[in-house]
């Protein structure tokens, strides 16, 4: 599935992605990939596990172009 989340800076698209991944993750048994810049990364893998946790985190994988 491809979703696309348009707005301005500080709207909240970062936050209701990071929900929508984790409603994904709980009602799913499957694997997602978040593409980010490689810049973010990090950031974003941090903010995906505070918002997951371990169990599910381990379902996610951040890959960076």
């Amino acid at each position: 599935m491809l979703k696309f989340i348009f707005g301005r800076c500080g709207n909240g698209k970062s936050g209701e992605l990071r929900e929508i991944i984790k409603d994904k993750l709980q009602s799913e048994s499957q694997k997602i990939i978040l593409i980010v810049p490689e810049q973010s990364s990090f950031g974003n893998e941090k903010k995906m596990l505070d918002t997951l946790g371990n169990k599910d985190f381990n379902k996610i994988h951040v890959l960076s172009f």
